[in-house]
């Protein structure tokens, strides 16, 4: 990943300041991609909201894959998801990381979205939220700003707090309801707990086990929550997971199947069932298709 910077006064002043973030810390992030690139993160410890300059970014993460997400778009990334997106030609984004108990403003909370989502119809896309334009402006001077590496803790949090604001002023409760929808109300703890602790379990029955319930609760509460039987949600999973390591590359299949938790003949025989193809066939078939998308920018 590339960044732009421009001239800061006093950088050295600014990078020893204890109130200096990046990494883990920061609130926002400034992302230049070229075409083919990716950027992934496994089990993201916040909720974030991704918005898109310029380009395009095709993201894998819970059950969507390869879901194409234009300029001018802001996408909800839930807390705990294994996160992928790849470049489609030179992009810019700009990342805002939430925290548990975000508010739009002083007196209107998220959790005060929730009976606004209570009668929305369930969606197989992504949560998407085109930008206005002033939101647009203000998104664009942010990320000029952060690309100068001027990361104060301070202006971040300041930064957040207008972005949420600007979504609160130009925004009717119903569309802000439907894009914040999955990180609304109780199901999303149950659901927050569940992706945290299916990382490295194989059952239903050790998940149930992890959070403390039977079985039978488990499985009636992940329905409701989730809308799919708690098994077939695991392998789902599994297979994002796999996919998402191919996309990314640099894995040899005997790496890949140890860090799945199968044995190298069995991960073999999992993607042929589940994929229709062997690893090494899905990998010829990733590397193909960056060829093919190359040339087709060259034209």
């Amino acid at each position: 990943m590339k960044n732009s910077y421009e001239d800061v006064q006093y950088a050295a002043e600014h990078l020893i300041c204890e109130n200096y973030a990046m990494g883990a810390t920061a609130i926002w992030g400034t992302h230049h991609l070229e075409n083919g690139e990716m950027i992934c993160q496994e089990s993201l410890s916040r909720s974030v909201l991704a918005y898109v300059l310029e380009g395009c970014i095709c993201v894998s993460f819970a059950h969507y894959s390869e879901y194409p997400v234009p300029a001018g778009q802001i996408l909800l990334v839930p807390a705990n998801e294994n996160f992928c997106g790849k470049a489609l030609g030179d992009c810019r984004v700009i990342t805002c990381a939430l925290c548990g108990e975000m508010a739009l403003c002083n007196k209107f909370s998220l959790k005060m979205l929730a009976p606004y989502a209570e009668s929305l119809p369930p969606t197989d896309a992504p949560a998407t939220l085109p930008a206005t334009p002033i939101l647009k402006d203000g998104l664009e001077l942010a990320y000029r700003v952060l690309s100068t590496k001027l990361l104060c803790i301070h202006y971040q949090r300041i930064k957040r707090e207008e972005f949420l604001l600007m979504l609160r002023g130009f925004y009717s409760k119903e569309m802000l309801a439907a894009f914040f929808k999955p990180i609304l109300g109780n199901t999303y703890n149950f659901k927050e707990k569940v992706i945290h602790e299916s990382a490295d379990v194989g059952t239903v029955k050790e998940l149930a086990t992890r959070l403390n319930m039977s079985a039978s609760s488990f499985n009636r509460r992940f329905q409701e929550a989730f809308g799919e039987p708690a098994g077939h949600w695991l392998i789902q999973k599994k297979k994002e997971n796999i996919m998402r390591d191919i996309l990314v590359g640099g894995h040899t299949v005997a790496e890949l199947a140890e860090k799945h938790g199968f044995t190298t003949n069995y991960f073999i025989r999992f993607c042929k069932d589940h994929f229709g193809q062997t690893p090494a066939e899905l990998m010829k078939t990733q590397e193909k298709q960056l060829r093919i998308e190359n040339e087709e920018l060259k034209i």
